[in-house]
């Protein structure tokens, strides 16, 4: 059995951690009960993951000519997301998505970027600028990038290209360092896609908090697809969809191998459940 100790997120064959995490459309966080089961936008989804099979997951999804009912013109979002106060100051974690990019994103065009992944800070001040941690699907690019006040417009880490029906597995080892809870040199981190480590370093690595009133936790976790322009040229008449398996915050500095295992555990023991059982 997995020794994982899992403080958000979880493997989405099982029952949802419905107090761990919200669902977001609209610019409104929404406790997920009635929009989950309901919404064409974030769904159950069988898909097949490249070492798994034929499993089940979120599907998530976002499409430019939806936004055309009035109420809906400020849709730049479906995203699911943990809740802000799961991740202590002061100790390694490690954050986990696994999931399937859609063939759309393939051909956004000039100019499109499209969010996927990230580890946004609390920003209680709610200050305009970049999530500290994000991964986005850039002109048919895989792009992570670092956002702070040292590079507030943020700091690409690595990139790939993209190919149809990529599979995402993403593992972030990381102790967050803001400078107020916890000293710019005791922060580290150290990024794998898959089990190749391709990126890591040291010092401050989110935005600071001079006084802790901004940012009582640790950026939490979020997954699914934004993009932030109603109007852009390359998002006229397109639609997009990810579909996750997993994404998970554990304590402490865990291995991809031991992020798959635990997702394969709980895939084996649910592989036939629906997302969400209430």
């Amino acid at each position: 059995m997995s020794a994982l100790q899992i403080l958000s997120g979880g493997v989405f064959c099982d029952p949802w951690p419905f107090d761990t995490i919200y669902l977001e459309q609209w610019y409104a966080a929404t406790k997920p009960e009635v929009f989950y089961l309901a919404s064409q936008y974030i769904q159950p989804a069988r898909h097949t993951d490249p070492d798994f099979g034929d499993v089940m997951g979120m599907r998530l999804r976002l499409a430019r000519n939806d936004q055309a009912v009035a109420t809906l013109t400020d849709f730049y979002r479906t995203e699911a997301r943990a809740n802000n106060d799961l991740v202590p100051w002061g100790e390694p974690c490690t954050y986990y998505w696994r999931g399937v990019v859609g063939d759309e994103f393939l051909d956004l065009g000039a100019g499109s970027k499209v969010i996927i992944l990230q580890a946004h800070d609390t920003n209680l001040d709610f200050v305009a600028r970049f999530p500290t941690f994000d991964g986005a699907i850039e002109e048919s690019e895989l792009v992570l990038r670092f956002s702070r006040d040292s590079v507030p417009t943020g700091e690409v880490v690595y990139s790939k290209p993209l190919t149809p029906r990529m599979p995402i597995e993403i593992t972030m080892q990381i102790m967050w360092a803001d400078d107020y809870h916890v000293a710019g040199e005791l922060g580290w981190y150290r990024i794998y896609d898959g089990d190749a480590l391709v990126a890591e370093g040291s010092g401050l690595n989110t935005w600071l908090d001079p006084d802790g009133s901004s940012e009582p936790w640790c950026p939490f976790q979020k997954w699914g697809v934004y993009q932030a322009g109603y109007d852009y040229a390359w998002w006229q008449g397109k639609a997009m969809n990810m579909i996750y398996s997993a994404a998970f915050v554990a304590s402490g500095a865990v291995s991809p191998a031991q992020c798959r295992a635990h997702t394969a555990e709980r895939l084996t023991a649910n592989r036939a459940s629906r997302i969400g059982v209430l």
